[in-house]
This record gives structure tokens, sequence and C-alpha cells, in this order.
């Protein structure tokens, strides 16, 4: 049983093999780090801030799923679908996508964890496409897994937003990969500016 676990853990990190991350933007205490990976042909991206507040602020405020709309860059709709269990959540939300691509949306399970021990919450997510039918002449995301990590350090939290997604339909890897950079960018500074 343990040389079977083995060869299948050494297979995994064969096949899912990630290149180290290069810092893209280091802007306005904001830096962005992209990556490619053997999973997708799109680009992993990660965002780094510090905000001068409370962990525990901006975890309600991800979990404040109908908000959304208010501060979540070019997010045209927002809702709870449903929440099981403690910590998890299933969300609708849907993107305003510039012309000629149509609009995108996506159908979400948050996870999450809260470590006190290190003064760290945790949101995993990953699609959760058969919440909600999709919609005509919508894109349904239909790849996509990350985290939100919070840690508290003295009055601020560290904040790492890290995801790989898909966007689907029509638009190539190398065309979505020229713009990867912005969604961490705009996402992060939408919260300080919110938080702060």
């Amino acid at each position: 049983m343990k040389i079977s676990l083995t060869i299948f853990l050494l297979l995994i990190s064969i096949f899912s093999f990630s290149e180290p991350w290069e810092l893209k933007k280091d802007k306005e205490g904001i830096k962005v780090y992209t990556r490619k990976t053997s999973l997708s042909s799109f680009k992993e991206y990660k965002g780094v801030t510090y905000i001068k507040t409370d962990r525990r602020n901006v975890v309600l405020m991800v979990l404040e799923i109908e908000e959304y709309v208010n501060w979540f860059p070019d997010c045209l709709e927002s809702k709870l679908i449903k929440k099981e269990g403690a910590g998890e959540y299933i969300v609708y939300y849907k993107i305003d996508t510039p012309w000629p691509s149509s609009n995108r949306d996506a159908c979400i399970k948050l996870n999450l964890e809260r470590d006190d021990a290190n003064n760290t919450t945790t949101i995993n997510f990953k699609d959760a496409i058969n919440y909600k039918s999709e919609v005509n002449g919508v894109v349904r995301v239909k790849n996509t897994s990350g985290y939100w990590k919070f840690i508290q350090e003295g009055s601020r939290t560290k904040v790492i937003y890290q995801c790989l997604t898909d966007p689907g339909g029509s638009i190539p890897a190398w065309i979505a990969n020229l713009f990867v950079v912005d969604a961490p960018f705009d996402t992060l500074k939408a919260m300080k500016k919110k938080l702060e």
C-alpha cells in the first residue's frame, strides 16, 4: 500500500510540473507573479499585498458575496447559491468581458479554513459548475482553482490571492496570458481601497 501511494505521488509530481514564479508587476504595494504549469496552457497568477486592517475584516469582505458587484473588478452579478456546512459556500458571479468576447460566469465552491495558532485564514476555491444552469450568451468558466490566504501580522494583514483558470470560449491562451497580471492587481487594489 505504501509503495503504491509513493508511486502515485511521484507520478503526480512528474506530470504536474510548475515553473518558478516570475515577478511581473510591483506597484502601489502590490506584487503580481505568474508561472507556467503543466496543468494548463494558461498561466497561473499570484498577487500579494498588505492591508492595514484585521484579517477578520478581509475574510468578511470575501464572504459577503452579494457585495462583489461593489468592488470586484468588472463583476456584473454576484450571489450566494448555497451554504454547505461550516465554512463551505457555493457562489455565482458574472463578469463583464471586453468586446468581442462574450461575458463570463462561474459557479465556485469556497471552503474556509482557520488556523488561529498561526493567525491565518485560508479560503480555497474551485469550480462547481453543476450548481447552476448555463446562461445563453454567457460563457461558463469551468476550470478554475486557487485560494485566498490572510495572515495577520501586527496591525496589518498579508493577503495572497492565487489562481489558475481557463476563461473558456475561444480565447487563445497566448492572448489571455497577456492580461493575466491585470486580474490579481486590479482585485487587490480594489480590496485595499475599500478596506483602508
